[in-house]
């Protein structure tokens, strides 16, 4: 049952987004006259393409979802070019301002995405015409990325910090490198089924479906006759979908993220699901039972890549009841907190789990507000001990100051990412044994007469206070997975 105050129905659209993204590259596939069977192969493998690091990662929710609308916009743009009703223009205007308007990765892909027009030799002046009505959306997006940028500079925060770490053009060009070495390589044999052993029997009837599948509809298909114009024409869409992986990474080169598997890759899988089905497709062809050999092959890459996003969805799973059973146990511990405070959470656990967990506070901080349902707390992670700065990119150090605890992340400079007065302050202890307990003393952390005389955790909340209601239906415990 679906509950306003779960994430049931996000994970449920997060599924359709995946699922949609195979379908509408179907539709385009047909509409450039791919074979049936061909179609219907790339498809299934661009839902299960296991390149990314964070397919089931419910912050890339509205990546996920600009990636489903640029691929609509070009299936629209094929329609308009081969119909040239003009009602096809306002589904493609609405699809690619959807698309840039929630992610800007997109940005160079839509910029080349007109050169597939090139299949069907046009004339230059339609070519033109088609394409400056394709443009008028993203320019005008971008216009107005680049006025908020302007008047809103701290609106554009993130960005700004990733693009601190620009490069040089041989760190981009080894970005480049890595990021087509993971399309087709790196990310489809790192711990390949290894953490979760069950998965195997799930990707082997899987692979087995996918065989049928698609032999069933190369039995049906077009593509009785394979002529040397007709390879050469899928040799050259297989080099589309090779030349849509770095168009898909080309906005990550001047970032810190240009060395990422993570939330980097999903323009960039589905190039890489269409130039690898191709080039299966093509290999086949020399060889008898061409259909049986092409299915067969298909099937088994199916079969290892939903290994491998299984086993990426098993470690997701294991890692969300880490992160309820914490979230739990904080909602417990200072039930019916201030609006406004803010909670500091020590780890003393091996590992240490909570940044296993949660990584670094700006992932923590999101969780604590939604657990409370009160966007005005703060909360972050502290190892108050340690000089290093920990939190990966992010760089991440927690001071006690006189006046305040600020926490620092050294990828966005010295402006503290978050701070508070001790007198708006909750300080809690993730115990050895997982605990969470509340911290009546600071002195352990600071010296600070200000910081020791105005420290008062208790006034902030009521201990026998009843939990919200959002932390009865939010963060439920998956069953048969470790929530320690």
């Amino acid at each position: 049952m679906l509950h306003p105050e779960d994430f049931a129905g996000i994970n449920l659209g997060l599924l359709i987004f995946i699922w949609a993204k195979g379908v509408v590259t179907y539709l385009i596939l047909r509409q450039i006259r791919l074979p049936l069977a061909l179609a219907v192969a790339s498809a299934g493998l661009v839902i299960v393409y296991p390149v990314d690091d964070h397919i089931f990662y419910l912050g890339a929710f509205a990546i996920h979802f600009s990636l489903l609308c640029f691929l609509a916009a070009v299936y629209f743009l094929l329609l308009y070019w081969h119909t040239s009703r003009r009602f096809f223009l306002l589904p493609m205007w609405l699809s690619l301002g959807l698309s840039v308007e929630l992610y800007e990765a997109g940005y160079p892909l839509i910029l080349a995405a007109p050169a597939v027009l090139l299949i069907f030799r046009p004339s230059v002046r339609r070519l033109i015409v088609t394409s400056i009505l394709w443009y008028i959306v993203p320019i005008l997006a971008a216009l107005r990325l680049l006025i908020v940028a302007l008047r809103l500079p701290e609106n554009m925060r993130y960005q700004a910090m990733l693009a601190k770490d620009t490069g040089t053009l041989r760190d981009m060009l080894n970005g480049l490198a890595q990021a087509y070495l993971n399309s087709f390589y790196m990310r489809w044999v790192t711990n390949l089924g290894v953490t979760y052993q069950s998965h195997v029997h799930v990707a082997f009837a899987v692979g087995l479906a996918t065989v049928a599948v698609v032999w069933w509809f190369a039995q049906r298909g077009d593509d009785s006759i394979i002529t040397k114009p007709v390879r050469l024409y899928h040799l050259l869409v297989a080099f589309g979908g090779f030349a849509v992986v770095g168009l898909g990474f080309m906005m990550y080169l001047p970032t810190s993220l240009r060395s990422s598997a993570s939330r980097t890759l999903y323009f960039s899988s589905v190039g890489a699901a269409i130039c690898v089905t191709i080039l299966v497709w093509l290999l086949s062809s020399f060889i008898p039972f061409r259909r049986l050999v092409f299915a067969t092959f298909i099937g088994l890459i199916v079969g290892v890549a939903t290994l491998r996003l299984l086993d990426e969805h098993g470690e997701h799973a294991r890692r969300a009841n880490v992160q309820n059973a914490l979230l739990l146990n904080i909602v417990s511990a200072v039930p019916q907190i201030k609006p406004g405070s803010m909670i500091l959470l020590i780890d003393e656990s091996p590992g240490p789990s909570l940044s296993n967990a949660f990584i670094s506070s700006p992932y923590f901080n999101s969780p604590v507000q939604t657990a409370f349902h009160d966007y005005s707390l703060k909360a972050a992670i502290c190892y108050p001990n340690r000089k290093d700065p920990w939190g990966g990119v992010f760089l991440e150090r927690c001071v006690f100051e006189d006046e305040h605890v600020s926490i620092y992340l050294g990828i966005i400079g010295e402006q503290p990412y978050l701070q508070s007065r001790y007198d708006r302050l909750v300080v809690l202890r993730l115990t050895a044994e997982g605990k969470v307990l509340v911290d009546p003393d600071i002195q352990h952390y600071t010296q600070s007469p200000t910081a020791l005389a105005t420290y008062h955790p208790s006034a902030l909340f009521e201990r026998n206070g009843k939990p919200p209601e959002r932390a009865h239906t939010l963060f439920n415990i998956i069953p048969g997975l470790p929530s320690q």
